[in-house]
């Protein structure tokens, strides 16, 4: 199959009631879904679709995700998501996004890294030779790095909150949802931040979490330059770590 050249897709959302905060904005788990969203329909589009995928026993899963946020769009404004692919490997495939006003003022931005599973096996594949033929365009890059990003454990914390995954949790690979992970997260975060939303996370989801798990929730705060950082982890009720994340916050 010859390579393809992938251009910039783009897909305009608005915020509804559903899916702002106690300020009437969106949240980080909202723009993270429109992320998600239109990755989904690009990767139709470019002929590796998580439908094509699922028809060959594998399926699309996210590895790793950072965004940054300017400004979180408020109730009823309109969201223009583009997206576009950054390169692959043998293991990864890397996306990046954009979150832009109709005035063209830039919200957020994000860079993920995508890998593949094998369904009946529950492991990690090869990435298919489609995505590898795939030739990213010449797009300005997101201004994160490192990335993916470089997490620690967390050996010890200050807060823990406990999490059943319900039915409602589960995506159709029939593990919890890449959004979910990070509701845990900042649910975790110090009460004197929960009036508000992050400026930017940095998750890495390192192993499936399903009905009925329960999910522990840990966190722990600490400064890094002019942000409060507040370093996550979440753990099986069996002691598998399924997640770790970074959230950044402006105090």
């Amino acid at each position: 199959m010859p390579a393809a050249l992938a251009g910039v897709h783009r897909e305009t959302f608005v915020v509804r009631t559903y899916e702002m905060d106690a300020r009437w904005r969106a949240t980080l788990v909202t723009l993270c879904s429109y992320f998600q969203e239109v990755a989904y329909e690009h990767a139709a589009i470019l002929g590796v679709s998580q439908d094509s995928f699922v028809e060959q026993g594998i399926a699309w899963m996210l590895g790793a995700l950072s965004v940054r946020v300017a400004r979180y769009p408020e109730v009823r404004e309109h969201v223009v998501m583009e997206t576009w692919p950054d390169g692959s490997n043998k293991l990864y495939a890397f996306r990046n996004f954009r979150a832009v006003s109709q005035e063209g003022e830039v919200l957020a931005r994000g860079a993920s890294a995508w890998v593949v599973l094998d369904i009946a096996k529950r492991a990690l594949t090869r990435m298919p030779q489609a995505v590898r033929d795939i030739h990213p365009p010449q797009a300005e890059g997101v201004g994160i790095d490192p990335f993916p990003p470089r997490l620690n454990s967390l050996d010890s914390w200050q807060r823990e909150v406990l999490f059943p995954v319900r039915h409602a949790d589960l995506d159709p690979n029939s593990h919890v949802n890449n959004t979910q992970y990070i509701q845990w997260a900042i649910e975790a975060a110090p009460d004197e931040l929960a009036s508000q939303q992050p400026a930017g996370i940095d998750i890495s989801f390192r192993a499936e979490c399903r009905h009925p798990d329960t999910v522990a929730s840990r966190s722990s705060s600490g400064d890094v330059g002019e942000h409060l950082s507040v370093v996550h982890s979440l753990v099986r009720s069996d002691g598998k770590e399924t997640a770790r994340a970074r959230t950044l916050w402006t105090v």
